[in-house]
């Protein structure tokens, strides 16, 4: 097929799987830009060529259709460029609250969370809205602090308290106690923002961050509580107490595993990072074998699907998809893009076809997880390390 016929057969609003370049190489539109009719009516008239006029094979093509670049665009363009907007914007907000109270904390001055607080009430809002979208852009997220090596512990608070806010939700939980969750992800690495840190700083950061907080009296206790056991475990193989199932506030099991899944996607000494659904798939098993509470792995499974939103598959056809939307508790059976002519939505509960597998691209560095690291602790930090450990022998 031709450049001529491909652009035809794209609907204005698409963004476009291959580069628009002059004779003169020069571009003129970017793969993954979205196409508009003047564009289009341009391009036919000046004789502008794509890449597939430049000797690019098929099986090419559909891996550049499947970067991660297109399958973004696809999602923004689904879910609205101003809706993508006003969620950028609150991610700032909130950054710059936290990014104050850290600095007060450290300095040890007075603070008070009255603007963070209203920021995760907003957020609240949003996901009460389409939880969907917010996931979709929470995904967009992780791959821009992923490919810019930019991650922050500001980043990774703020993505915290929104996928969690996410799970809570999805388990119909009080707008109280999902606000108590979301401030919980803002909060929780508060005491880790210290510069004066000791070698067991890590292991006992809860402990510190709830004496921190101790003096806010802005801050709910059920707060203070899930910060303290945020990286405990119902097996009772997490830290700073070993809390066991039964010790645990119910809150608590949403951001410990939250915080994991974000972990497994970013790149540790130990591993690189995993493509999202090895991601999830890993979690699902750890669940099975107690690390995680299995009611919150439910919750997250039916807000975000196995395929996580955002993420790229490969359909039994062979096609490559972009997923944006969840069905509920069809865990495979989520609502995807088709990344390629004709760019059609299924909602793969109705179609006959399935996901296949999770798609790798070539060009990220993300990994399929060997079933033989399953039963691995890949989301702690493999530094870390006990200090009544030397007390044991």
């Amino acid at each position: 097929m031709t450049t001529r016929e491909r652009l035809k057969e794209l609907p204005v609003g698409s963004p476009i799987p291959f580069d628009i370049i002059g004779r003169d190489g020069s571009i003129y539109l970017r793969e993954g830009a979205i196409l508009s009719q003047p564009d289009i009516d341009y391009i036919l008239s000046r004789g502008l060529i794509g890449i597939s006029d430049r000797g690019v094979g098929a099986e090419q093509e559909q891996k550049n259709a499947g970067r991660k670049d297109v399958s973004a665009a696809w999602v923004k363009h689904y879910y609205g460029e101003s809706t993508f907007a006003r969620f950028d914007r609150r991610v700032r907000e909130a950054k710059d609250a936290l990014g104050k109270i850290t600095e007060a904390a450290a300095s040890q001055r007075a603070f008070h969370t009255h603007p963070l607080q209203e920021i995760v009430g907003e957020v609240i809002g949003d996901v009460m809205e389409d939880s969907s979208a917010v996931l979709a852009f929470l995904s967009g997220l992780s791959e821009q602090v992923f490919s810019e090596k930019s991650e922050s512990r500001l980043h990774h608070s703020v993505q915290l308290s929104t996928l969690a806010t996410v799970i809570a939700s999805s388990m119909d939980l009080t707008t109280k106690d999902c606000r108590a969750v979301g401030l919980a992800g803002m909060l929780h690495d508060l005491s880790l923002f210290d510069p004066l840190q000791e070698t067991d700083h890590i292991w006992n950061h809860p402990t510190r961050t709830v004496d921190l907080l101790a003096s806010s009296p802005s801050i709910p206790s059920i707060v203070r509580v899930i910060i303290g056991q945020v990286h405990e475990h119902p097996d009772g193989t997490g830290y700073p107490r070993r809390l066991k199932n039964h010790q645990l506030n119910p809150l608590t099991g949403i951001l410990s595993l939250a915080d994991a899944y974000l972990n497994l996607l970013q790149p540790r000494t130990n591993r690189s990072p995993l493509v999202h659904a090895d991601a999830l798939a890993y979690l699902v098993y750890q669940t099975l074998d107690g690390k995680f509470d299995r009611n919150c792995m439910l919750a997250f499974m039916a807000s975000t699907s196995m395929y996580p939103i955002g993420s790229s598959v490969i359909l039994n056809d062979n096609r490559i998809a972009t997923v944006v939307r969840n069905n509920d508790n069809e865990f495979c059976s989520p609502v995807v893009i088709v990344n390629s002519p004709p760019f059609q939505v299924i909602d793969l509960r109705d179609e006959s076809v399935r996901i296949l597998k999770p798609f790798q691209d070539s060009q990220s560095k993300r990994i399929r997880l060997p079933t033989s690291r399953l039963s691995e602790v890949l989301w702690k930090d493999p530094d870390l390390i006990d200090p009544t450990a030397a007390n044991e022998d």
